[in-house]
């Protein structure tokens, strides 16, 4: 009895892009065969057919488990170009010109979680496209709050853990001078949530203003009492997994936010996503909003952004930027944000400008894999298009060159439901994707889009919840990676 491999081992199999599973059904038994292969592919050569489901074995029982994908892809190659000889050295009989049987097996690396079938074939397909660059000289660029996920770490978690705690309230913080003013008897939390109904871009920053006058450690407080209580957002499993994988691989991921830059590092950290050592999981890939910092011992009070603080003593996790500088004053300067463009092109140039040092390699020469974002924007500095007032992760990709066929991945806001992650809700006022992808398909045609209506399949149940993720090792150079995922 020839080989056979039974269809409950085949989820998230696919061979030439076809599903192993509805291939077997083409035979009589819920087995994968010889002769299935044979008929779906038209394959004269019996041989042929048995390597190529001896590889399909091989590699489901390599796989971690079923949620990692295996994507096989065969060919009729010239010897001169193929990666490979399923039979090693003998020519098949089939063409007859100096060719052989190539197999190749993408990295089973990224698992499929709880991504939409479709847009997880085309992340595997834009992953397989990254092959063909040094992984050194490439950057993934992502923005934090509602992409990586479902919710703002600062807005909707750690300012109010700061108010339920006492160390904000009217006593020691004042509304916005040139917007709305609170109406009478109404708390702290009262009024960021009636900015916020007026249009969510006047309450913006208003939690960091708040925070002024606090010291670091106070932050640390409330952030700390935010993951005690379960108020911190809840982290997107697929979308840490698609971080670790490009970092694996080599490649790495620059985190802009226009969250707090010290409440960012802390929520990266939190849930995986960074691991806070030297390399690809320090602090030199992390921008957020920057506040300015004062020594209490400095008789001149001279305010001192705290970025260049880490930076200047290379600090690489949160936990020594709050033991370095956890005395010092907070305070903010609505003018150093991140809200716009313009401040996130700036955020992603500096990570692109480290990433670059780090690696002994001009700026010039690090190209953007690709970018994820919640608010995402048409190119408004394109001819014959107007400027959106939002789509501020639009300014992650005038950073950087792209590579020839960047991923693009457009999140919609994540919003938390009794029943799970509901991802379709996108605040009314927000640009329009569909808009992005017209201009797109004009003017860009080598951008690869991912339209992501959210992580369609996600849910509660099946989520890791913040805290309880532990990380995995993080490559801390680009250089110890190249040769074991065969780039």
């Amino acid at each position: 009895m020839g080989i056979s491999i039974n269809t409950s081992l085949l989820s998230n199999v696919f061979i030439n892009n076809q599903s192993a599973e509805a291939i077997a059904v083409l035979g009589n038994s819920k087995l994968l065969e010889i002769a299935d292969i044979e008929q779906s592919f038209l394959l004269s050569n019996k041989s042929d057919a048995e390597a190529i489901l001896n590889r399909v074995l091989q590699e489901v029982k390599a796989r971690p488990g079923s949620d990692y994908a295996v994507r096989l892809e065969f060919n009729y190659l010239p010897i001169a170009v193929a990666s490979s000889c399923a039979d090693g050295s003998v020519f098949n009989s089939r063409y007859p010109q100096q060719s052989c049987l190539s197999i190749s097996v993408s990295p089973h690396d990224l698992p499929v979680g709880n991504w939409e079938p479709n847009n997880y074939a085309n992340i595997s397909q834009w992953l397989d496209g990254l092959s063909v660059y040094d992984p050194q000289h490439l950057l993934y660029l992502t923005d934090c709050d509602n992409t990586l996920w479902a919710g703002d770490v600062t807005d909707d978690a750690v300012f109010k853990a700061a108010v339920e705690m006492g160390l904000i309230s009217w006593k020691n913080t004042q509304p916005f001078t040139d917007r709305p003013l609170p109406k009478p008897d109404m708390t702290v939390l009262e009024y960021y949530d009636y900015l916020d109904s007026i249009d969510p871009f006047l309450s913006y920053n208003f939690p960091l203003q708040a925070f002024s006058g606090l010291t670091l450690n106070d932050m640390k407080k409330a952030f700390d009492y935010a993951s005690d209580h379960g108020m911190l957002p809840v982290p997107y499993r697929e979308m840490r997994n698609l971080v670790h994988t490009l970092q694996t691989r080599g490649v790495g991921v620059g985190f802009v936010s226009a969250s707090s830059f010290p409440l960012v590092a802390l929520m990266l950290e939190e849930s995986g996503f960074t691991d806070g050592k030297a390399g690809f999981g320090s602090l030199a890939y992390v921008e957020g909003v920057d506040g300015y910092v004062i020594d209490p011992k400095d008789p001149n009070k001279k305010e001192i952004l705290l970025s260049d603080l880490v930076q200047a003593k290379a600090l690489t996790s949160a936990s020594q930027m709050f033991e370095e500088f956890g005395n010092y004053i907070f305070t903010f300067r609505p003018s150093e944000i991140l809200n716009g463009r313009e401040g996130k092109e700036v955020g992603a140039l500096s990570i692109a400008q480290r990433h670059a040092q780090r690696l002994h390699l001009s700026a010039d020469e690090i190209y953007a894999a690709g970018f994820s974002g919640d608010n995402i924007a048409p190119f408004a500095d394109l001819p014959g298009f107007s400027p959106r007032a939002q789509g501020n992760d639009q300014g992650l990709v005038r950073a950087l060159p792209f590579v020839t066929h960047p991923l693009w991945l457009n999140i919609y806001r994540g919003k938390l439901t009794q029943t799970g992650l509901d991802l379709k809700n996108k605040k009314s006022n927000s640009d329009n994707f569909y808009d992005f992808v017209d201009q797109n398909a004009t003017l860009h045609q080598n951008v690869f889009v991912v339209n992501q209506l959210g992580i369609a399949r996600a849910d509660l149940a099946n989520r890791d919840q913040v805290g309880s993720f532990v990380p995995q090792a993080i490559p801390t150079d680009a250089t110890d990676v190249v040769s074991d995922v065969g780039l």
